[in-house]
């Protein structure tokens, strides 16, 4: 039976799934002893989907841009993690902080911060009592050269539940001036379906009392750019707004949007490495519906906002190496399902964050980064079915071709080994490995441990095989020919 991912998510693809049930793949973080060894058979003329070449992107708070020298050609340590990361990455700027942030053109407002890239990390309450941020055109043409140096692209948002019309129109006219092509499209407001619950607008507020305000700010920046392009809702959650949105798009929106955090809140004991680890047959739903949507609707969907557990993470489940297996089957169930984006937001020492640092620090990666930096080599590839005879509850396979590759995602304590029906000529393996699913530190990746991963991880040749060993706890990609 085909093997394809640790979700079912559609009928199409359920056709090529042998999945683990609940209980046994919970097993998979119980550190218990298994060994497996079964044959598999790539199908690499059945393509099931193409992973775009720039779904994969990070996410920040609108706020950090206040400290105009975070994204900056300056700061280089960051420049050289966003490049090792993607080569045609996107940054969306958002966030619950987006809706504190105040356009200014004054050139005595510079918002110098106090320490070396003054980072600031993600809202982990949207209730409290927030200062607004000023982002002045300095932050922007900083982060103009900040983009041109990484290669990437940004998804923009601007203020909806403070903004004003003639501010909106002036900010908006000025981003799309500096940033040039590398402007995606604007997002006007973030996760207005909260907007009630984080006091932000008062009861009874629905889609149609939001739809009404965005389109107002839509109309003062379309007079004042005919080409502007739009992105929306950028929903929390609910997915009738997507609908909704989706059904009255007007000119210029481009994609539509909204977030998914697979755990929270961090304060519930509920929220563990192995829930996350679990599949979530509830969000497979929301997959399917998602998709839906955005073939009905010819708009493609992008997750612009994303992370294990929301409110900055939990200490135990998002910094751990789990995390990044968590990822790379993420993506793949997303990008199986036609998904455009996927944006990992994060900041400052943010516990979840990719990459933390800032105000002062050095910038270091995450154990989340690992498994980004793994799908890295994915991009651009085609996702093909896969049988295979026998499969155990740690281990999960999946295939690709352009290049032809194969990856094995092992959570047990024993190795991995699969048996080829042919012997290949050559075979490479990238292997992203921890001595455990709960490692925060000792990360490794293409023999290289992940906080020097700053230049190309090294692939490591194999003798002509039949087999494929992938060691305990480690997510190994064999490149073959």
């Amino acid at each position: 039976m085909p093997l394809i991912t640790r979700r079912q998510f559609s009928s199409q693809l359920a056709a090529f799934s042998l999945l683990p049930t609940l209980a046994t793949h919970a097993a998979a973080v119980n550190d218990t002893a298994s060994k497996s060894k079964f044959t598999v058979q790539p199908d690499w003329q059945n393509v099931l989907a193409k992973i775009p070449e720039d779904l994969l992107g990070l996410s920040y708070e609108s706020a950090q841009l206040g400290a105009p020298y975070f994204f900056c050609k300056e700061n280089t340590e960051l420049i050289q993690l966003f490049r090792q990361l993607s080569p045609h990455g996107v940054l969306r700027l958002g966030g619950n902080l987006s809706e504190y942030t105040r356009w200014s053109n004054d050139p005595s407002v510079i918002g110098a911060p106090s320490l070396l890239h003054q980072a600031v990390g993600a809202d982990t309450n949207s209730k409290r009592k927030i200062s607004p941020s000023t982002i002045t055109p300095l932050a922007i043409r900083n982060l103009k050269a900040f983009l041109d140096a990484t290669g990437w692209r940004c998804l923009y948002g601007l203020n909806l539940v403070n903004g004003t019309p003639e501010r909106t129109a002036t900010e908006a006219s000025f981003v799309s001036a500096t940033l040039g092509d590398r402007l995606i499209a604007f997002q006007i407001g973030n996760e207005p379906d909260h907007y009630v619950m984080n006091g932000l607008r008062p009861e009874g507020y629905g889609f149609q009392d939001y739809f009404r305000e965005w389109s107002v700010l839509h109309r003062v920046v379309l007079t004042a750019l005919p080409k502007a392009r739009f992105a929306g809702p950028d929903i929390a959650e609910d997915l009738d707004w997507v609908e909704a949105f989706a059904s009255q798009a007007p000119e210029g929106v481009e994609l539509l949007t909204g977030h998914h955090y697979a755990e929270g809140p961090p304060t519930d004991p509920s929220m563990t490495l192995r829930r996350l680890l679990t599949p979530d047959h509830e969000f497979a739903s929301r997959v399917q519906r998602i998709k839906r949507i955005a073939e009905q609707s010819r708009i493609p969907y992008c997750m612009a906002e994303t992370n294990s557990c929301y409110s900055g993470g939990k200490a135990g489940v998002s910094d751990v190496f789990g995390s990044a297996f968590w990822s790379l089957e993420y993506l793949l169930e997303l990008a199986q399902s036609g998904e455009r984006g996927v944006y990992f937001h994060g900041g400052a020492t943010s516990i979840y964050t990719p990459i933390a640092g800032g105000s002062g620090k050095s910038f270091e990666p995450r154990p989340l980064y690992g498994g980004l930096l793994l799908f890295k080599e994915l991009l651009g590839s085609e996702i093909v079915s896969l049988q295979t005879q026998t499969i155990d509850s740690n281990t999960t396979v999946y295939a690709f071709r352009n290049p032809n590759r194969i990856l094995v995602i092992n959570k047990g304590n024993e190795p991995a080994t699969l048996e080829l029906e042919h012997a290949m000529r050559s075979i490479e393996r990238l292997t992203l490995n921890a001595p455990s699913l709960h490692s925060t530190g000792e990360v490794s990746i293409g023999m290289q441990p992940l906080n020097e991963a700053r230049r190309a991880p090294e692939w490591e040749a194999q003798e002509r095989t039949h087999q494929l060993i992938a060691q305990p706890t480690s997510a190994s990609l064999f490149r073959l020919s």
